[in-house]
């Protein structure tokens, strides 16, 4: 009885999973093993990069194409690229295990061969990853704005203070803009006012003069007796004004205008 000969793709996936263990036990010893040269590392992962290309095209759809006597190239190049990215990604779990120069320098080669197989894949599963989170954090933040409580925040504010909750948000249009931030307002005795407030001015880089000259960058004033707000320790109780982290109070100043109208409730 004559044997079958095992298929191409059947060779290819025994020799490259030997190549790659070959690989991987040269590439990732422990410490306390013979250490190989970073170059000769390096030429390893790229080659099991490379390897796997060669995978690729004795895969089962490929060889299902071939033996159907239609090649589908879309289908084999799909193929190929996503091959190529599992493995990219399984040798970049494996770099992890090197200390960290050593691991950047590794994924560098990795997708560098990685965009030899699979021209241009780091940068479009890159992106694809990116497009991704943004549309999650875009359903978050639209989720967040329906469930969004407003208290006693009228439409017409353009920034809200909860001194009860102790946060703060800006508003467009009626409806909040961005997320609620942390905050802290006046301790007892000094406490921020409540009611319909305006902004007067804004003072980037300004000081307060009647507590020694105490930092208060990015100020925007709501009130003609000196409280705004300011970056400052948003758990640290105020003399009246409201305290920002610094990016919020960024913003804050930046997008509050002379004019707008400020809600303390």
């Amino acid at each position: 009885m004559i044997k079958n000969s095992p298929s191409l793709g059947e060779g290819v996936a025994s020799d490259f999973a030997e190549n790659q263990a070959i690989v991987f036990s040269m590439y990732f010893k422990s410490r306390n093993a013979q250490p190989f040269t970073m170059k000769r590392r390096i030429k390893g992962i790229a080659a099991a990069i490379a390897a796997f290309s060669v995978l690729a095209v004795g895969s089962p759809i490929v060889a299902s194409a071939q033996s159907a006597g239609v090649p589908n190239a879309v289908d084999i190049t799909n193929q190929i690229r996503n091959d190529t990215w599992k493995a990219r990604n399984d040798l970049h779990k494996e770099a992890e295990k090197l200390d960290p120069n050593s691991a950047q320098k590794a994924k560098e080669l990795v997708d560098g061969a990685a965009n030899a197989v699979a021209p241009g894949i780091v940068d479009e599963k890159n992106k694809e990853a990116q497009e991704a989170k943004d549309r999650a954090e875009a359903e978050r933040l639209a989720k967040e704005r329906e469930n969004f409580d407003y208290g006693s925040c009228p439409p017409t504010a353009a920034a809200c203070v909860d001194l009860t909750k102790q946060r703060t948000w800006l508003q467009k249009n009626g409806k909040v803009f961005g997320p609620a931030r942390d905050m802290s307002s006046g301790a007892v005795g000094w406490e921020t006012p409540k009611g319909t407030h305006r902004v007067v001015r804004k003072v980037k880089n300004e000081v307060s003069r009647p507590f020694n000259n105490a930092p208060m960058p990015y100020s925007v004033y709501f009130t003609n007796n000196g409280i705004a707000f300011h970056e400052g320790n948003p758990n640290l109780w105020s003399h009246g004004c409201v305290h920002l982290r610094h990016d919020d109070a960024v913003q804050y100043f930046d997008e509050l205008q002379v004019g707008d109208v400020v809600y303390v409730y």
